[in-house]
């Protein structure tokens, strides 16, 4: 009796370390799930955002070769928020563009989204790539992804009596008496695009049109 009590307990010790072992592996495999989840979320995201900025960016080209940096002021100050909203409606998430020097106070950046910039502006002053970030919160993905400061952006966000005129910077102070987003050079962080997107289903990409 006591050799088949033995061998009973044996058994029953191997099932339950094969059920550890079978508990351990389908964790694992839903770690790699949900990292898998999060990098696809990141690279819609992505997309998102520079089809925003590709619209956003074509407009204010086209504002810069029509009147120069002042009028390039105006069109910023009354077109591109509506742009913002039009390629946000298109693309079915929501679009922000946000800054911890901003311009129009409506663009400030929240205290996650400034902890993201200031990561942002370490990771480039180092040398590194800058990485979006995505998290859930109450339903939704969120994405954050970094605003570069090119050749183009110094006409209005340069430096005031070097890049940006006289002419333009008067203007500035006029239509943003509280500006914040001068004295930029190339290749900084100006900001950040955040993308909120549902959770239950942002699927494949729109098609912004003007």
């Amino acid at each position: 009796m006591k050799k088949n009590g033995y061998g009973v307990l044996m058994i029953a010790l191997l099932v339950n370390a094969w059920n550890g072992c079978q508990s351990v592996g389908e964790s694992e495999d839903k770690t790699e799930t949900t990292q898998v989840d999060l990098e696809s979320w990141k690279t819609q995201g992505q997309e998102y955002a520079m089809k925003a900025q590709q619209a956003l960016g074509q407009n204010l080209k086209a504002a810069l070769q029509q009147g120069g940096p002042p009028f390039a002021v105006d069109f910023c100050n009354t077109r591109a928020i509506p742009i913002t909203d039009s390629a946000a409606q298109e693309l079915k998430v929501s679009l922000r563009r946000v800054s911890d020097k901003y311009r129009n106070p409506g663009n400030q950046a929240n205290e996650k989204e400034s902890k993201y910039i200031s990561r942002a502006k370490e990771q480039l002053a180092a040398g590194e790539t800058i990485h979006p970030a995505i998290e859930e919160m109450e339903g939704k993905m969120i994405g954050y992804y970094p605003i570069l400061t090119n050749a183009m952006c110094m006409n209005c966000h340069g430096q005031p009596g070097k890049d940006i005129n006289e002419e333009t910077l008067n203007l500035i102070k006029e239509r943003y008496p509280d500006d914040r987003a001068v004295g930029y050079q190339p290749h900084e962080v100006r900001g950040i695009w955040v993308v909120e997107m549902d959770a239950a289903g942002a699927t494949s990409s729109g098609h912004i049109e003007e």
